[in-house]
């Protein structure tokens, strides 16, 4: 049914639950485009899928997901702008697909869930958290604006106050805060979290199911609506950062495990590492 997909894991059960693993474990199940693509593309199938009552969402391994590739972040910095146009317009498509899909979808957040990642769990209908997960969206440590939709589901879920703490910062939110400012249903055990997960999804895909559809429908079209013009801005946004001096400095800050020192904050007229003479 799913074999067309190398870089997410499908497992279907008799009770009419998909569990859907982003599984690129080796980098920690980081977002490049052709994940991109194949979630999108898997989000499309499941609305003429009757036999799929609900989703869990997960990560292979230790980790939700670490967000989107370095790698297909500088491609899309040095690429042409019709094909940087197009990677940022993935990641729109997969935030209006996971609005838009009626099939119930069940996070289980197992571990660290960063930047697009967070994103993808939180846009969830259900989330549930491990005890030991965290979610961040650091996109300006790394120089960038979030243009992923975390602009849309953060301040949705937060509150725009919590949101900005969070966004401007890329603080990461470990799991009791999570639940406690609503960015989480519940936080579970390590050991229990499919299973909650699991259950919960089960009992959605043995409910009814157009009312179900059509109540998560109902529910998602103030924000499915907001989110279309807030994704194409602050997409627009991120393009704007990634041709930026400041993310090649926070790509180089990351893996060479310093502090950044950000070419926007400095005076203009100066270099780095060198200090203008003052005149008088």
């Amino acid at each position: 049914m799913f074999d067309q997909f190398s870089t997410l894991g499908t497992e279907f059960d008799s009770d009419g639950v998909l569990t859907l693993t982003l599984n690129r474990p080796q980098c920690a199940n980081a977002i490049n485009g052709r994940m991109h693509r194949e979630i999108v593309a898997c989000l499309r199938m499941l609305d003429d899928l009757r036999q799929v009552g609900a989703v869990v969402l997960t990560g292979a391994g230790k980790v939700f997901s670490a967000g989107g590739d370095f790698e297909l972040m500088e491609e899309t910095r040095n690429a042409d702008p019709w094909s940087a146009a197009r990677t940022l317009n993935d990641v729109g498509r997969i935030v209006r697909e996971f609005l838009d899909v009626s099939v119930p979808i069940v996070a289980a957040i197992n571990g660290p869930a960063i930047g697009l990642g967070a994103t993808l769990a939180l846009l969830s209908d259900i989330v549930y958290m491990a005890s030991s997960a965290t979610l961040s969206d650091p996109h300006v440590r790394m120089g960038l604006v979030a243009g992923d939709g975390g602009t849309v589901v953060w301040p949705a879920l937060a509150g725009p106050v919590r949101a900005k703490e969070f966004l401007l910062t890329g603080d990461p939110v470990d799991a009791p805060t999570a639940e406690r400012i609503g960015l989480v249903n519940r936080v579970v055990p390590d050991a229990e979290l499919l299973q909650t997960a699991h259950a919960m999804a089960a009992r959605l895909a043995a409910g009814p199911r157009q009312a179900i559809a059509y109540t998560k429908r109902a529910i998602n079209t103030a924000l499915a609506r907001d989110a279309v013009a807030n994704v194409a801005l602050s997409a627009s946004f991120e393009a704007q950062t990634i041709s930026q001096p400041d993310l090649v400095e926070g790509i180089a800050a990351f893996r060479e495990r310093r502090a950044p020192s950000w070419p926007s904050t400095r005076p203009a007229g100066r270099d780095d590492g060198v200090r203008v003479a003052e005149s008088g």
